[in-house]
């Protein structure tokens, strides 16, 4: 009984933010998350590694940034841990239950700050939600289109290093085909003495033996 008086003198403290919370039922907020291309990348490095680091990889795996969104099904008032404030999607799994305390008369609730993406993304806190889901869908995108100038800036780095392999290998050819040439024109056609020359030559054996 004592959880559900302090409730409710919590809910009587801020009745304006708790029918705001109330309000939400039916829309949806959204949270922002990073996610690994290169599944498994720390054991496909130490993979890499154990094979002689042969297979060229990036210091990291690149990511992509997504929101995922969540309908408001349910909205109650409870006292968490001390903190009063509304709960929304009690039960709901896979990041869909939120504790919403109140905060500045709910003023800060959803809104978007450097900050609050930062510890969303880190998975600091995951009560931090958005509710601008278009802002929020523009914000991951501006960390995906800096990350595809990495992988660009990358893919040129990789392209200017194939180009100058793909010269060296020109380069050994080359080499290659004009020592064999310079052989071929070098070559001169065997002296054969069973053939008569011009002139006659008289050979002496000598025998010493009687």
């Amino acid at each position: 009984m004592a959880e559900s008086i302090n409730i409710q003198t919590e809910v009587a403290r801020h009745r304006v933010p708790t029918s705001n919370f109330g309000a939400l039922l039916g829309r949806q907020f959204c949270k922002p998350e990073s996610v690994a291309c290169i599944k498994d990348f720390d054991k496909v490095v130490a993979d890499n590694a154990n094979h002689g680091n042969l297979n060229l990889l990036p210091n990291r795996t690149p990511r992509r940034f997504r929101i995922k969104t969540f309908d408001v099904l349910s909205a109650a008032a409870k006292y968490v841990r001390g903190t009063g404030g509304v709960i929304l999607n009690e039960g709901m799994e896979g990041g869909g239950e939120v504790f919403l305390p109140y905060d500045s008369e709910n003023k800060q609730f959803g809104k978007m700050t450097p900050d609050a993406v930062e510890k969303a993304l880190k998975k600091e806190d995951p009560n931090i939600v958005f509710s601008d889901i278009k802002a929020t869908a523009d914000e991951m995108n501006e960390y995906n289109r800096d990350e595809i100038r990495r992988i660009d800036t990358l893919i040129s780095s990789l392209n200017e290093a194939k180009q100058k392999i793909n010269s060296a290998i020109a380069e050994n050819d080359r080499k290659a085909s004009e020592y064999l040439r310079e052989l071929a024109d070098s070559k001169v056609d065997p002296v054969d003495f069973t053939k008569p020359s011009g002139s006659t030559t008289t050979i002496v054996v000598h025998n010493d033996e009687d």
